[in-house]
């Protein structure tokens, strides 16, 4: 079971490289295209998965020294973060639809977005809602009873 965990983990490594390096070859809109920055990066990050093939790289970047010798690369953490947040809204215990919500939305945005989803209104009926329980960035849930 370990190996096939570290195999998963390698290759969950692999699969991101390839899609950052899909990012910064796509024509996508809002791409600027890929800079020597982003190139340095991504052989910094391909250096411990195949070190000669990184090194090899490395060189031909006309960089000195040995890629193992570099600084590993640096990110902003606030870039990280998405500004809003797919949620699951649930139904007594059910879940019932999702909202696409900002991750720091108040409970009343949380709850008129769970509330204008046809799925939740439609286990709504003839329902009132009991508790309404919103955990930001996570989770909604609304417990109901007979009205």
């Amino acid at each position: 079971m370990t190996a096939d965990l570290e195999r998963m983990q390698f290759n969950t490594a692999i699969a991101a490289m390839m899609e950052y390096l899909n990012g910064l070859t796509s024509g996508a809109p809002g791409a600027a295209g890929c800079s020597r920055e982003d190139i340095v990066t991504l052989v910094k990050l391909v250096g411990p998965f195949a070190p000669h093939l990184g090194d090899e790289a490395w060189e031909r970047l006309g960089e000195k020294g040995f890629l193992i010798q570099a600084a590993w690369p640096t990110y902003d953490e606030s870039l990280t973060q998405d500004a809003s947040a797919t949620i699951a809204v649930q139904v007594d215990g059910k879940v019932r639809g999702t909202v696409e919500i900002a991750r720091d939305a108040s409970e009343e945005a949380a709850r008129a977005a769970a509330l204008a989803v046809a799925n939740v209104t439609k286990y709504l009926e003839g329902r009132a809602v009991a508790k309404f329980i919103y955990k930001p960035g996570r989770i909604i849930g609304i417990v109901t009873r007979p009205a």
